[in-house]
């Protein structure tokens, strides 16, 4: 008899129960897509959370128009970032990606790094828009991402750490 995978334990909006599968890394019985809705309430409300002013409103983020970094050899340190979170892929650009990274849940997978910036990010974004999960920037895994993914990896000449 095989294991029991037990089912989230997050209610539906009509009351009903989750039935989706829960994530192996949870230390609580919640499927991938409520695991990554909790964290970006939990990222969102932070300073709420653990005892800042709940007037003081979210944190302020920085646009991804800002100065752009530049690194020593003058050329841009912005990258465009692929990243498997739950059954999703996110394509997003940052000049500073280990800072960008502590945004997304503990258990998000980088998939590749492609050097470019906002320019970039859009074209790709236009590239895989009739793969779009109901949101910018969120992506249905396809064979044609994966492939361009696979492809940035072997350009890159290594796996993103």
């Amino acid at each position: 008899m095989p294991p029991l995978t037990p089912s989230c334990s997050i209610p539906t909006l009509d009351g009903g129960a989750c039935s989706a599968p829960t994530h192996p890394r949870m230390p609580f019985p919640v499927c991938s897509a409520h695991a990554v809705q909790l964290w970006r309430h939990v990222n969102k409300h932070m300073d709420h959370l653990v005892g800042g002013s709940e007037d003081a409103g979210p944190t302020p983020r920085v646009a991804k128009t800002a100065v752009r970094k530049i690194a020593p050899n003058g050329r841009s340190t912005a990258v465009v970032y692929y990243l498997r979170i739950g059954e999703l892929i996110k394509i997003g650009t940052t000049n500073n990606l280990n800072q960008r990274l502590k945004a997304y849940p503990p258990d998000r997978e980088v998939l590749a790094l492609e050097r470019g910036g906002t320019g970039l990010e859009a074209l790709r974004l236009r590239q895989f828009r009739h793969l779009l999960a109901g949101r910018r920037e969120w992506f249905t895994p396809a064979d044609d991402l994966l492939a361009h993914i696979d492809q940035v990896r072997a350009r890159a000449g290594k796996v993103p750490a």
